[in-house]
């Protein structure tokens, strides 16, 4: 045997030693294993776990063991333990919260730590200005009422939770979801999030931002951290004021951001897109905007509004100095180019959008239509109603499921590019008619 060959034989051999010969894909086997374990126990009524295997036999498991809403103190406890127990005879990384409605405790190797958390939550339930509370080795994070001031709800929240480390206090109406991680991130559903330092104390900058603009404007919902601000105020009619309030508040160590709740502010915008949004914001066609710093995207609730909009977009000179793009509020279909190319597109996306079995449209240089429905019938219906739309010419694509393919638009069509396994037969012939 060569010496390469004996190496690796040994590498190998201490590889499986050191593993206990488990399974290869160890994070995704220790998470199927939980799920076995504990979706059969008294109390428990979800698994939802992951895992990942980023070697052989070595692999993390995430997620979350869910008993019953309000379940005793001692009974979250035992599960706890329980699942502490599992997790201890097997070797790979465990990140697993068991909850309870709102409230968690991450599940710790060592008992002592467990047995502190569960103390510790057990009091926290008997808070009656928090909803909410999840522990966690590196964050304790709060819920309470959606309706409170974002400050002062997180200082009377670290006051009683009294944590060494980074704490987060949210606002979550009744029917949001509270299933916060260390990564901070704003969760659909929450009103607000103030996230602190690390070791706890209150994100200053930020709240200085949010006491800037909240004292001209109601803040609709705030999401506070260590260097950022973001903001939502009601209209867009008082960004600029809002804007003036936060300006000399701005610094390389804080990033703020301001939006309306109907304009969505990606950069910062250009004089031009200001005043553009200001107008098209009051328009009874217009659902909400995206600005950048040169483009406005208009989201309207069907392509029946798009030439409404088109109309006033033509009398404005600012329009002229700024890249538009039109798209359904659903996300089903989006328009791109000038004002000339937008018009001749926009039957192309009537026309896919019409036959009911597209997932996505996308219209610009190329035509892009994503089927919903992977059949014959669908390519038909798709065939069909593109072949009196499209110009010859035109780039097409589908891309849907197994259906891949490409062409350039021509009566007949002769000529498909196709890329996956899928047949387009059945668009060719209802495009040429047969």
């Amino acid at each position: 045997m060569s010496h390469a060959r004996s190496a690796a034989l040994l590498s190998l051999l201490a590889l499986l030693a050191l593993t206990g010969c488990g399974p290869v894909n160890a994070g995704s086997s220790r998470a199927e294993e939980l799920r076995d374990r504990f979706e059969a126990e008294p109390d428990v009524v979800e698994v939802s776990v992951n895992g990942d295997n980023p070697l052989p036999f070595a692999g993390s498991v995430r997620g979350w063991v869910t008993a019953e809403a309000g379940i005793s103190d001692t009974r979250l406890c035992e599960l706890v333990h329980a699942v502490a127990e599992f997790q201890s005879s097997r070797d790979v990384t465990w990140e697993v919260v068991l909850e309870t409605g709102p409230w968690g405790v991450a599940v710790s190797d060592e008992r002592s730590v467990n047995d502190e958390r569960c103390a510790r939550l057990a009091e926290l339930r008997a808070e009656p200005s928090l909803t909410g509370a999840t522990l966690t080795g590196e964050l304790t994070a709060a819920a309470v009422e959606a309706d409170a001031d974002p400050v002062e709800a997180f200082d009377e929240a670290a006051a009683l939770l009294g944590a060494e480390g980074a704490i987060a206090v949210i606002g979550v109406p009744v029917e949001g979801t509270f299933r916060p991680s260390d990564e901070i991130a704003f969760e659909p559903g929450w009103r607000f999030s103030v996230w602190s330092e690390e070791d706890g104390g209150r994100p200053e900058e930020a709240i200085a931002a949010y006491d800037a603009v909240a004292g001209i404007v109601p803040v609709e919902s705030a999401d506070l951290a260590p260097g950022s601000a973001s903001l939502v105020i009601p209209s867009f009619s008082e960004y600029e004021r809002a804007e003036l309030a936060v300006a000399p508040l701005r610094s390389t160590s804080l990033e703020v951001s301001i939006s309306s709740l109907d304009v969505a502010v990606l950069a910062e915008p250009s004089a031009d897109v200001l005043s553009l949004a200001e107008q098209l914001s009051e328009h009874p066609s217009v659902g909400s905007l995206r600005i950048g710093s040169d483009h406005v995207s208009v989201l309207v609730t069907s392509t029946d509004a798009v030439p409404a909009v088109e109309s006033t977009l033509a009398s404005l000179p600012e329009a002229a100095a700024v890249t538009v793009d039109f798209a359904a509020d659903d996300g089903l279909w989006t328009l791109y180019g000038t004002a000339e190319e937008r018009a001749a597109r926009l039957p192309l996306v009537e026309a896919a959008v019409g036959t009911g079995v597209v997932e996505s449209v996308l219209a610009s240089a190329r035509l892009e239509v994503a089927p919903s429905v992977d059949s014959d019938q669908a390519l038909a219906a798709l065939g069909g109603a593109l072949s009196t739309s499209v110009p010859d010419g035109t780039e097409v694509q589908l891309m849907g499921g197994d259906i891949g393919f490409r062409f350039t638009a021509a009566h007949p069509l002769d000529e498909v590019e196709t890329f996956r396994d899928g047949d387009p037969g059945a668009f060719v012939d209802a495009w040429n008619g047969d």
